[in-house]
C-alpha cells in the first residue's frame, strides 16, 4: 500500500511498486485522510486539525510522513503512516513553514523547509532535527513581498539539479528566483527571465529540472509558465496571461516520457478570481507532449467549471502507470488513473485545500469577514515575535 500526502506547497511525486491505496489531504483545519476500498473512497481520519496544513512529504520507503503547518507554524512527524504525529520539531515564534521539498542523492534523502517570512531548513534525517541554512537571508531585497496578510514572502519551492546535487534553485513568491551551487550555503539571483512589463517582481511558483536534461528547466509564475534550455541562461515565456492558464503553479513531468509535462492553476489572475461560494477561478489541467511548446486541457470527468481554485496536485507512479490526485478550495478531490485522461470526483465537503489564503475569495460575505479578524489577530501575535 502507498500513501499520497496531496497539499499545495509538498513534495508531490511518490513513487512506489504499489498502487496508491491512501490519500492525506492537507486543508485548512489538518489532514483528512482517504482510503480506497471495494465501494470507492472514504474519509476514514482526520489530524492535527487545530493546524492550517501547507505541506505534506510522504517517504515511501520509511513510511515516514511529515507535516509542515502554517497557521500556527511548525513540522511535525509521522512513523505510522499519518495516524499519529510528533511534537513541533520546528517551532519557533513569528515563523510559519510554507514548503517541503526532497532531494534524493546517493547520499540518502535531503528535505528542504520553506519558510514565511523567507528562511529555509534542511533535515537529513527524516524531518527529526532540522538545521537553518541561513545564507539566503542576505539575498533578501525590497522587492520580497506577498500581497495579502501577512505580506511576508515565502519560500515556496526548492528545486534540486537532477544530475549536480549542489545545484538548488529557491522560488521566493514574491522577490526572487535564486541558485546556490553549493548546496544552499549561498545564493545568487536569477534575473534573465525578468522584463519590465512584469506585474511582480519576480513572482515565481517553483523550478522542475528534467530528469532525462537536467539543462532543461521548467517554471511556472505569476507571469505564466517558462522554459529554460541552458541551466537559466535566457526563458521562452510559452504561457501568458491571456492563455488558458495563467497562473500555473503544480508541475510535473513524465517519469518515462521526458517530454510529456502536466500543469495545473487558475485561468484567470487572483485579482480577478470571482468571489464567493459560487465563484471561481476558472482553473485547469494542461498536457503538454513537447516541453511546453503547445497544450491540450486533459479534463474529463471534472465539473465545467470548476468553483473555487485547484490549489494541490501530486502524482503517483507505481512503475506502469500514473496516478494523479488534485484538491480545490471547495473541499473535493479528484484522482485520474489514465494520466489524466478521466477525472472522478473521490471526496467532497471537506474543509478548504488553500495556498496561505487562497480559500477567503470563494467565502461568503460574513465568513470572510470573521478570517478577516482573525488574520488581524495573528498579525498582532506575529509583530510582536517577529523572526
Amino acid at each position: 500500500m502507498a500513501t499520497i500526502g496531496l497539499s499545495p506547497n509538498g513534495e508531490a511525486t511518490t513513487t512506489s511498486n504499489e498502487r496508491a491505496d491512501v490519500v492525506l489531504v492537507g486543508t485548512i483545519r489538518g489532514i483528512v485522510r482517504l482510503e480506497r476500498a471495494d465501494s470507492g473512497w472514504t474519509a476514514a481520519e482526520r489530524t492535527l486539525e487545530d493546524f492550517q496544513i501547507a505541506a505534506l512529504l510522504s517517504d515511501q520507503p520509511s513510511g515516514t510522513i511529515i507535516a509542515a503547518t502554517l497557521r500556527p507554524g511548525g513540522i511535525f512527524v509521522s512513523t505510522d503512516d499519518g495516524h499519529t504525529w510528533s511534537e513541533n520539531r520546528l517551532s519557533e515564534p513569528g515563523l510559519r513553514v510554507f514548503s517541503l521539498s526532497a532531494q534524493t542523492t546517493s547520499e540518502g534523502l535531503t528535505i528542504y523547509a520553506g519558510c514565511e517570512p523567507v528562511r529555509i531548513y534542511k533535515s537529513t534525517n527524516l524531518g527529526q532535527s532540522w538545521t537553518e541554512l541561513p545564507g539566503i537571508r542576505s539575498s533578501e531585497t525590497e522587492f520580497w513581498m506577498f500581497p495579502t496578510p501577512p505580506r511576508y514572502a515565502h519560500l515556496k519551492h526548492v528545486g534540486s539539479h537532477s544530475s549536480d546535487p549542489k545545484t538548488l534553485y529557491a522560488s521566493i513568491e514574491q522577490g526572487a528566483l535564486l541558485e546556490s551551487e553549493d548546496g544552499g550555503a549561498s545564493w545568487t539571483e536569477v534575473e534573465s527571465f525578468l522584463t519590465p512589463d512584469d506585474r511582480f517582481h519576480a513572482d515565481v511558483h517553483r523550478v522542475v529540472v528534467s530528469p532525462s536534461n537536467p539543462d532543461h528547466l521548467f517554471m511556472p509564475t505569476g507571469e505564466g509558465f517558462y522554459r529554460s534550455v541552458d541551466r537559466a541562461k535566457s526563458w521562452e515565456h510559452l504561457l501568458r496571461s491571456d492563455a488558458r492558464i495563467a497562473y500555473p503553479d503544480p508541475l510535473f513531468v513524465h517519469p518515462r516520457k521526458p517530454s510529456t509535462l502536466f500543469l495545473a492553476g487558475a485561468g484567470l489572475f487572483p485579482g480577478d478570481w470571482s468571489p464567493g461560494p459560487s465563484g471561481t477561478a476558472n482553473p485547469a489541467i494542461l498536457r503538454s507532449d513537447d516541453e511546453g511548446t503547445t497544450w491540450v486541457e486533459t479534463m474529463a470527468g471534472l465539473p465545467a467549471p470548476i468553483l473555487g481554485n485547484l490549489e494541490a496536485m501530486s502524482m503517483h507512479d507505481s512503475g506502469d502507470a500514473l496516478m494523479f490526485v488534485i484538491a480545490s478550495t471547495q473541499g473535493e478531490v479528484y484522482s485520474s488513473e489514465d494520466e489524466g485522461g478521466h477525472w472522478s470526483l473521490i471526496a467532497d465537503g471537506l474543509p478548504p485545500v488553500s495556498k496561505s489564503l487562497h480559500f477567503r475569495k470563494f467565502l461568503t460575505d460574513d465568513e470572510r469577514s470573521r478570517v478577516e479578524a482573525e488574520i488581524q489577530e495573528e498579525l498582532q501575535r506575529a509583530s510582536a515575535t517577529a523572526v
